[in-house]
């Protein structure tokens, strides 16, 4: 591991160039994402193929309106809803799409008001169904199960429990093909999804949530969205769960109980749900992030406490908010073996001032403390000196004072260029520096103008003087300004 020491008492002339342009750098789109529900125009393609992989409409097809050209944008998962299906068009579809993978069984055929049937009823019904998944190669994905109110029954047994439900298909579907699990999931607190999927793990088979979200009578935008960044967490992470999909892409109305992903009446419009799950982490653990890429806070590849929304800023989605004292969030990133000498930048907003620590595994790389913003919707750029480690590594953010957004950060090097020979670095002086309070400019030539500026290039102090007063200043790094043209840069404690 390498570390390098910033050169504090060594200064050199440079030409100010400040450079925040942002080069796009991402995870890989999560193969388990998907969407339960219709996508009906180019436009809805267009929102969300970026941030999700494949979905299903209860149907044999996609909506007619996309049928063409859906596949070159996400997967299409058709379904075999309940008792009756059209063959013909089922087959005439899957004749023109070889690339579909996979066939959805039944939709909760233990509710009467769904595909209701009885296990012995669906069991007659699954040949079917193979017979379609065999001709296709397809694999097939079981019965989609959930706790019900208004059950089916069968020789004096009333399938609530979906468990039991299964236990009995399987005895009347003796040899019959499922590949997959499939269950659905409404909860008021995301962790127990973990429960299903664990107790549905008994056959030992991949599952698919093929809907999930939060179910309260009392939910709230605000609640629906961190209920849905916490249970993608979960899903993401369990090693049992093959896939997952949203209920719903389009529910009716853009408001209680705030669960659409595209806005009701807009065609490819995000809700601000939408734009979180489209846009949130992939938690890719294959993928480091580089220097001189700008890395969004929401691509983590774990985190605990945090939470998104749509970003106030002017660059990028969605952010982090509201991070509290003892939240934190990984990150993967790659800094090349070398000498130079990488800062990094946060932009952050705070109505106060925050802090947080850096951390690779338990060693404490150093803290940053943040300066209060003037609220909590100001967004500005902090630079830290802290040192990286070179090479691929995982380093955690934990907050230390809570309250502040975190949008993103960025690793870069030193984006400045000597303009004067060498030899004439003697002619400049910057002292005390770092600098506490007075800071003093020596210069051969005549001194005419001193211009303190931030790494954003706003002038915050000008003068004439040699000693310029800087104790108003934030912690961090700044240039020196001198006569229009040549720059170096001084430390603020």
């Amino acid at each position: 591991m390498k570390r390098f020491h910033v050169p504090f008492t060594y200064t050199i002339l440079y030409l100010f160039v400040v450079c925040l342009s942002f080069t796009a750098f991402a995870q890989t789109r999560s193969p388990k994402r998907g969407l339960s529900g219709d996508l009906t125009s180019n436009a809805d393609l267009d929102s969300v193929y970026k941030g999700i992989s494949w979905y299903y409409n209860w149907g044999i097809t996609p909506n007619a309106s996309i049928i063409a050209n859906s596949q070159n944008y996400i997967e299409y998962v058709p379904m075999i809803w309940g008792g009756s299906f059209d063959k013909t068009t089922l087959t005439n579809y899957l004749d023109n799409h070889p690339e579909v993978k996979y066939i959805l069984g039944f939709n909760e055929p233990n509710f009467k008001s769904e595909a209701n049937l009885t296990p012995t009823q669906a069991a007659a019904l699954w040949p079917q169904i193979e017979a379609i998944a065999n001709t296709y190669h397809l694999k097939i994905v079981g019965p989609a199960m959930n706790y019900c109110g208004d059950c089916v029954s069968e020789n004096g047994t009333t399938y609530k429990d979906p468990i039991k439900y299964l236990d009995d298909f399987f005895v009347a579907c003796k040899g019959c093909r499922v590949d997959y699990i499939a269950i659905h999931s409404y909860y008021d607190y995301a962790p127990v999804i973990t429960s299903d999927i664990t107790k549905f793990s008994k056959y030992k088979k991949p599952i698919w949530l093929t809907e999930f979200n939060l179910s309260s009578q009392y939910a709230s935008e605000e609640w629906q969205r961190q209920y849905l960044v916490d249970a993608v967490r979960i899903l993401e992470k369990d090693t049992m769960l093959f896939r997952y999909s949203w209920f719903l892409t389009r529910i009716g109305t853009d408001g209680f109980p705030y669960t659409n992903i595209l806005k009701q009446n807009q065609s490819g419009a995000l809700s601000d749900l939408g734009l979180v799950y489209t846009n949130m982490s992939s938690f890719d653990s294959t993928y480091f992030h580089p220097v001189e890429s700008v890395i969004e806070a929401e691509h983590y590849i774990d985190m605990s406490g945090m939470y998104l929304e749509k970003t106030t800023d002017t660059s990028g989605k969605i952010s982090l908010y509201d991070i509290q004292s003892g939240e934190w969030s990984d990150y993967l990133i790659d800094i090349p073996e070398t000498s130079v000498q990488y800062f990094t930048s946060f932009r952050y907003s705070s109505a106060q001032q925050a802090s947080f620590s850096i951390y690779q595994g338990t060693t404490l790389l150093g803290s940053v403390v943040l300066p209060g913003t003037d609220g909590v919707n100001n967004w500005r750029t902090f630079i830290s000196a802290i040192p990286l480690p070179s090479g691929k590594s995982k380093i955690r953010l934990k907050a230390v004072t809570g309250g502040f957004k975190l949008n993103s950060f960025k690793i870069s090097s030193e984006n400045i260029t000597p303009v004067i020979d060498p030899l004439d670095i003697e002619a400049i002086k910057v002292y005390p520096n770092p600098v506490k309070d007075i800071l003093t400019i020596e210069y051969a030539s005549n001194l005419k103008k001193i211009q303190i500026i931030d790494v954003l290039g706003a002038t915050l102090i000008t003068g004439n003087s040699n000693k310029i007063n800087v104790s108003t200043l934030s912690p961090g790094m700044y240039y020196v300004k001198i006569n229009d043209s040549l720059v170096t840069k001084m430390y603020k404690e």
